[in-house]
């Protein structure tokens, strides 16, 4: 649930209209949602988009183990992937 705070942060924002065509359930299962939770159908939509932009971003990132363990096998086999390369 949007707290006060982020509330207000959409309002603030500038808004953009737009149209778009969906599967019957999905946009079912949203109007439920935002009945028991008593937010605006439109609020609860762009809380998705949110979500959704944020799990894209942060499935980009590697994690700092991730990132160091793929470092080190690049400088190891740098040699190998240079004579792969020829």
């Amino acid at each position: 649930m949007a707290t006060q705070q982020q509330t207000q942060q959409q309002q603030q924002t500038q808004r953009t209209q737009i149209s778009l065509q969906a599967d019957a359930a999905v946009v079912k299962g949203i109007r439920r949602i935002a009945q028991t939770e008593g937010r605006a159908f439109q609020d609860v939509i762009e809380d998705a988009m949110r979500q959704y932009i944020d799990a894209k971003a942060d499935a980009s990132k590697l994690s700092p183990s991730v990132e160091k363990h793929f470092r080190a096998s690049v400088a190891k086999n740098r040699r190998l992937m240079e004579l792969l390369a020829q």
